[in-house]
């Protein structure tokens, strides 16, 4: 199989070259990138024209998600964790830093290629989905974005390449009041004391970095907030046991506690008092990407279902070929396709830098709403085997629970939404 980095030197032959193991491309490839294939010249393109690149990109997610991930599905399920070879085979693969420049060891492509990454790796394992989006859209976009050169040079390697990193902002009693954090940072000559504790951390079981939110100015209020990039073995880090949870078990999610936890000042990341900017910020880009991951799921479950239903027979005829049944169907369908284009639709907006904060919180609301809809609807439509541990179906619908609460609940999307339409339509 080929990985997306090596896709690169077939794609790019000609225009860019390799030096060592990183492919640098030239200016007009780089332009070529941004112009989406098989368009008209002067038309507008469709959200389904996607770039060589892209086009070759998911295809290669979804043959190393059907060869390497989904024969070890049930197997991480039932162990609560990765197994070591998918994890290998992600990083290997180029899809733990998807939008990460070559210099640093990533693949070198677009926001809408990790959302396609995403969406793919839904499809056969929700779990792996939201390591890969974590890994991209948070953990390796904020170091890109706001980090240093130093910062930059020392990490990004590290989270490309071999090292899994966590996001760690909620805490016991700061959830969706995410500013009202208790995790502070003391200056002490060229350190900061961190103290405190996050909850629901994921990835938090095999990360080894962490991009912690702490109140470095608790008089100040949110204002005090900043972003420190923290190594799991600081003295006095420690995380705790993984929740027991409904859904997405393969994917660690524990309590991280900070006791006189010391960073040096240069792991600032971005601003002195800027973490609460830089966290709205990224988490706003961020729904896109749990947008793109219950799209994987609804049509992951879709999939794995439509066969079923043109093979069972009741009354000696295919299930499928009843009215009632098409019905159900073809409405299930044009509601994924729907959520699908939402979400492509915000990515493109956020990659073109539009304004995209209302099309990617209703990408994210539409899109859970879908997915906990959908795979509702295949159980009930594979029957009695829907509903057993021998069919992914119930799997499907345990992992899209949470699409309706992680990165902001539904109605904190819908809160957003109306506050832009306000917007719109104030004078």
């Amino acid at each position: 199989m080929l990985s997306i980095r090596n896709i690169f030197k077939l794609v790019q032959k000609g225009i860019g070259h390799v030096k060592g193991n990183n492919l640098h491309l030239s200016n007009t490839l780089l332009c070529q990138q941004r112009t989406l294939s098989h368009a008209a010249p002067g038309s507008p393109a469709s959200l389904y024209f996607f770039t060589e690149e892209e086009k070759m990109m998911k295809e290669t997610v979804s043959r190393l998600a059907e060869e390497k991930i989904s024969p070890l599905v049930k197997k991480m399920e039932q162990d609560s964790k990765f197994d070591s070879s998918v994890v290998d085979a992600l990083f290997k693969n180029g899809l733990m830093g998807i939008d990460v420049e070559t210099e640093y060891g990533g693949s070198g492509l677009s926001f809408f290629a990790s959302v396609l990454a995403v969406e793919e790796v839904a499809k056969v394992d929700p779990s792996l989905s939201i390591f890969v989006h974590i890994q991209n859209t948070l953990v390796n976009a904020l170091i890109s974005k706001i980090g240093t050169l130093e910062q930059k040079k020392k990490y990004l390697p590290l989270l490309t390449q071999s090292v899994a990193g966590s996001f760690c902002l909620s805490e016991s009693y700061s959830g969706t009041d995410a500013f009202s954090l208790k995790t502070v940072a003391k200056k002490e000559g060229n350190e900061y004391i961190i103290n405190g504790s996050k909850m629901w951390i994921s990835n938090s079981d095999i990360a080894e970095v962490f991009i912690v939110m702490a109140n470095a100015n608790p008089s100040a209020g949110y204002k005090g907030i900043t972003c420190f990039i923290v190594e799991r073995n600081s003295p006095g880090l420690n995380i705790g046991k993984k929740e027991d949870k409904l859904g997405l078990r393969a994917s660690g999610t524990c309590m991280i506690q900070f006791d006189n936890v010391r960073v040096p000042e240069n792991n600032i990341l971005g601003e002195l008092g800027k973490g609460y900017k830089y966290a709205a910020g990224f988490l706003n880009g961020s729904r896109i990407g749990i947008g793109a991951q219950m799209v994987g799921i609804a049509q992951g479950c879709f999939d794995a279902t439509i066969p079923y239903t043109l093979e069972r027979k009741q009354f000696g005829k295919k299930i499928f070929s009843f009215q009632a049944m098409q019905h159900q169907i073809a409405r299930v369908a044009t509601e994924i396709e729907c959520a699908r284009l939402l979400v492509y639709n915000a990515a493109r907006l956020l990659e073109a830098g539009q304004p995209f904060i209302k099309q990617a919180s209703m990408a994210k609301y539409y899109a859970s709403e879908v997915a906990a809809t959908t795979t509702a609807k295949c159980i009930d439509w594979m029957g009695g085997v829907g509903f057993t541990k021998d069919f992914p179906q119930e799997k499907f619908y345990r992992d899209c629970k949470v699409g309706t609460i992680y990165e902001g609940t539904s109605n904190i999307q819908l809160n957003t939404i109306a506050k832009y339409i306000e917007q719109d339509y104030t004078v």
